[in-house]
């Protein structure tokens, strides 16, 4: 598969959310419906690929292919820094957060009142792991007693987590394979994953 069709995961946690999990390098943003279709497909008035967001050495770095704002100031190409506002266009609007210190993936949320075209909260750029946790986590579950992280392998994703998990009823140690077929339930969540090629 192409590094441009490469599959996502859209992932599913009980009581939470669902997010749109994109593991490439290079992201695409720009309006849903469009060919070919954007990494991340928004229902706002943007361009069909209106920016591109490239993770590298240097962190994250927004390019313009339309006009794009980083903190209200136009430009052609910025490094991202958690906490930036990205404007596409006049007025979607994205929240930039690398919520934990030394951590390579970032958490992308719309804050402008419009959406994705799948039916999910925000979009997670995975780099290595995710964590899901009740203090500094890529995503905060406080009901939480232990943090889950979240890791790319070769086959998809996997978990790790100390609490109690099981799988198709039967207990699950320390870690485990994120099955599309399944739920992987937690003690107090259910985690469920699909495979989304936008």
């Amino acid at each position: 598969m192409s590094d441009d069709r490469i599959e996502h995961w859209l992932l599913w946690m009980d009581g939470v959310g669902g997010f749109l999990v994109c593991p490439k390098d290079r992201i695409a943003l720009g309006q849903a419906g469009a060919e070919p279709p954007p990494d991340v497909p928004l229902l706002a008035d943007v361009s069909r690929r209106h920016a591109v967001l490239r993770r590298d050495g240097e962190g994250y770095i927004a390019e313009a292919e339309k006009r794009i704002r980083v903190n209200g100031k136009e430009t052609d190409r910025a490094v991202l820094r958690s906490g930036d506002r990205l404007t596409l266009g006049d007025s979607c609007q994205i929240l930039f957060e690398i919520p934990l210190a030394g951590s390579t993936s970032a958490r992308l949320s719309i804050v402008s009142g419009h959406r994705l075209a799948c039916p999910v909260q925000d979009v997670l750029l995975l780099s290595e792991s995710l964590i899901f946790g009740p203090k500094q986590a890529h995503v905060r579950v406080p009901s939480l007693r232990e943090a889950l992280m979240v890791f790319k392998s070769r086959t998809g994703l996997w978990v790790r987590h100390a609490g109690k998990m099981s799988l198709h009823g039967k207990p699950v140690a320390d870690r485990a394979d994120l099955p599309f077929d399944a739920p992987l339930l937690l003690e107090e969540h259910g985690i469920a994953l699909e495979r989304w090629i936008p």
